[in-house]
């Protein structure tokens, strides 16, 4: 059982983790440019519209991948 759940907190860490750095790919490279193709009120909407949604995601990955990583530490420290 025990390594059940090493197993799986540990997929949990890289896919946050890999989600995380997609995230920012995709806000610098898609988001940002398409930005630059509005002004005035509909850049304002398109940043109320998307950044919300976008740095909620961001939040969740990472604090998901901060505690996965210290338990991920946690448990190896504890086998050696």
């Amino acid at each position: 059982m025990t390594s059940d759940i090493y197993t799986f907190i540990h997929w949990l860490h890289v896919a946050c983790g890999s989600a995380w750095f997609d995230e920012v790919v995709v806000i610098n490279f898609v988001l940002i440019p398409a930005l630059s193709k509005y002004q005035g009120e509909a850049r304002k909407d398109f940043l109320n519209t998307i950044f919300p949604k976008t740095f909620n995601l961001t939040s969740v990955l990472v604090a998901t991948t901060a505690i996965t990583g210290g338990i991920y530490c946690i448990i190896l420290l504890v086998q050696t």
